[in-house]
């Protein structure tokens, strides 16, 4: 089974120059065996160049640079996913998160779990009380992902969309939990003014009610209009030489 590790950035790129190449440097695993997407949403550092430019000296040639030109100004965490989700390959997409470092193994158990378990997603239990920034980071088929629509693209900033999935996902009966220690993990620690920078709310309490709230509203009907799309420009491997 091919991997596609999916991560995003705006705003954020002090913190993907310290993890991206972790996410490009994995033990155990076969050549061409994962790729990773990188979606630039308006990131005013342009990480879209940056991260080419990393794959480049890191001569890692399954690198997928994303752009996204329209609808940027606020942080539309769940369609920069799905935009990512769209151009990648993988059959397992693992969500990462820009300030999540992974260790050094972290692909081939994911490949592992998926492998051996008949499972359709594999997250954290959060509704049975986790907590932690680590709770974004999962990873679900790639079949699945297109059955429930993506990530609703209707929140921006913290707005818990990864909660409003999850809970989408429950239709299928096929989860499995990453329990501590599954995966090797650290989180970069950072700030509240971060999450609120780009979200056009003033703080995360009032980001993160009105998510839900929205996301309650249109649980039976999900992106109507598609999901994934914009105007973009993609560096894909074979670009890189």
């Amino acid at each position: 089974m091919k991997l596609s590790i999916i991560t995003t950035c705006k705003g954020r790129i002090h913190h993907l120059k310290q993890t991206l190449p972790r996410m490009m440097f994995q033990w155990d695993v076969k050549p061409n065996s994962y790729e990773v997407v990188v979606v630039d949403y308006g990131d005013p550092d342009n990480s879209y160049t940056w991260a080419y430019r990393e794959a480049q000296k890191m001569k890692f040639k399954n690198l997928i640079a994303v752009k996204v030109f329209n609808n940027i100004k606020l942080w539309n965490p769940g369609r920069a996913r799905n935009i990512g989700a769209r151009q990648s390959s993988g059959d397992i997409l693992f969500f990462v998160d820009a300030d999540i470092k992974l260790g050094k193994t972290d692909v081939r158990t994911v490949v592992d779990v998926f492998e051996r378990e008949n499972c359709v997603i594999w997250r954290r239990d959060i509704f049975a009380g986790a907590k932690g920034d680590t709770n974004g980071t999962f990873a679900c088929t790639r079949e699945s992902f297109f059955i429930v629509n993506g990530f609703n693209e209707i929140g921006t900033g913290w707005c818990l969309e990864d909660i409003d999935l999850f809970r989408r996902y429950e239709c299928f009966r096929r989860s499995s939990i990453i329990k501590d220690g599954d995966l090797k993990i650290s989180v970069i620690r950072h700030g509240r003014d971060l999450r609120t920078k780009y979200s056009g709310y003033e703080n995360t309490k009032a980001n993160r009610d009105d998510g839900v709230r929205k996301f309650q509203n249109t649980m039976n009907n999900v992106n109507p209009k598609g999901w994934g799309n914009g105007k973009i420009k993609v560096l894909r491997n074979a670009d890189i030489s």
